[in-house]
């Protein structure tokens, strides 16, 4: 048998020709020559297959995982290697270069592309609704019967910014568009419900105190129906607080630590602790 592209005889041959040029023609790696990427423009998300996914991925990032996305390797390679590199941002373009090293029939085989990747920038709906100010859910911090203390805000404002920061890596409406400073307290719009709550249940373990949920209906949903609301929750803390002094059955009680389930007091008298 003889090769019909070069005449060769007495070789090995592979789909009708020789191995040589068979090898110069294959194809070992596949990839678009211009690949599109929508991302936001606050968070960096990705929109793929209609869903918004990985936020605050750097920019070079995303395009190196656009790249290898796209790849096709032909299933004849074996101990592929595949280097990517960005030689240049052409405005919202990144010119890449692209090469493939495998090896194929026991052969190395070296290709290389010159793709494009275009990046779209949008706006996620996560990051629409914080540049709105949108919020579910308002905590309306109060205390029973007095005001509250400076002390009592400011660690209920730290414990409000730990719990966001940390239910942000999940939730991206974690956080807190207005803060209103009221005689009666303070009211903290928070952009989600689920965080939102998850706020109140720390500050209840810190605090104590009574909590009341009050739904109130923003609007309606013209497609189904259903009522739009919005969740105010009112946190109430106790009436007492440390060092504050009590009367009970004629005797004098002074508080020595309130924490988020019971009040400990100490009888002046005797100086027993009660909780």
């Amino acid at each position: 048998m003889f090769c019909p592209e070069c005449g060769a005889t007495d070789v090995e041959m592979i789909d009708g020709i020789c191995k040589n040029c068979f090898l110069k023609k294959f194809q070992l790696m596949e990839i678009p020559e211009n690949i599109t990427v929508t991302i936001c423009k606050h968070c960096n998300a990705k929109l793929e297959e209609g869903k918004w996914k990985d936020e605050y991925i750097p920019e070079e990032e995303i395009i190196y995982r656009a790249l290898e996305r796209n790849i096709t390797i032909s299933d004849l390679a074996e101990n592929e290697e595949i280097e990517l590199e960005i030689d240049q941002m052409r405005g919202t373009i990144a010119e890449c270069y692209v090469e493939a090293v495998a090896t194929v029939l026991g052969e190395e085989v070296v290709e290389t592309h010159t793709p494009d990747v275009k990046i779209n920038y949008s706006v996620c709906p996560d990051c629409s609704k914080r540049n709105a100010g949108y919020y579910e859910a308002v905590i309306q911090l109060r205390a029973d019967d007095r005001e509250l203390e400076d002390e009592e805000i400011a660690t209920a404002e730290e414990i409000i910014n730990r719990t966001l920061d940390k239910q942000f890596k999940k939730d991206k409406l974690a956080y807190i568009p207005q803060v209103a400073k009221l005689k009666e307290g303070n009211d903290y719009y928070i952009g989600s419900l689920k965080s939102a709550k998850k706020v109140v249940e720390h500050l209840k373990e810190e605090f104590g105190g009574t909590t009341k949920e009050s739904p109130r209906l923003i609007s309606e949903d013209k497609s189904t129906g259903k009522g739009l609301y919005r969740i105010w929750i009112a946190l109430r803390l106790p009436k007492f607080v440390k060092d504050d002094f009590v009367k009970y059955h004629d005797n004098v009680y002074q508080v020595s630590d309130v924490d988020g389930n019971r009040i400990q007091v100490i009888n002046l008298e005797n100086q027993d602790i009660i909780a």
